[in-house]
């Protein structure tokens, strides 16, 4: 339960401009060397195009860099492109197993899939499983 001054300060901060390291030392939350100190789960969403950079003599391309190693428990990175969206989904693997990793990324496609169907739906009233996996529980 979070007090009613720690949530006027925690809505004070969020107001503000501050960098994370001086978030984190503002709210002091408890350390740990195994995990990020203020959330586990990231979303990153990329929707501004990626301007090239031109230098003389030199020809530059994007290169991926995978560090077989993830920052945070579960991160999924999603890219709009002109067509379509492009993700990918980076995570611990001390506590996800690849089978539960592909049911999120399916969930997760049959959401987008029902935001497309419906569009003026909430989010809450659509389905994350597919046709089969409902008659399967039902």
């Amino acid at each position: 339960m979070i007090s009613k001054s720690a949530r006027n300060n925690f809505s004070s901060l969020c107001k503000s401009r501050l960098t994370l390291e001086q978030l984190v030392k503002e709210l002091q939350p408890e350390r740990s060397p195994s995990h990020n100190p203020l959330f586990q789960v990231m979303f990153v969403f990329q929707d501004a195009p990626l301007q090239a950079l031109e230098l003389p003599n030199i020809k530059l391309s994007p290169l991926m860099v995978d560090s077989k190693i993830a920052k945070f428990d579960l991160t999924l990175f999603l890219e709009d492109t002109k067509n379509s969206l492009v993700g990918a989904w980076e995570y611990n693997t001390d506590l996800f197993e690849v089978a539960t990793i592909k049911r999120m990324v399916n969930h997760f496609q049959t959401l987008l899939e029902g935001i497309v169907a419906n569009p003026q739906a909430k989010v809450s009233e659509l389905s994350l499983l597919s046709e089969a996996e409902n008659s399967k529980f039902l």
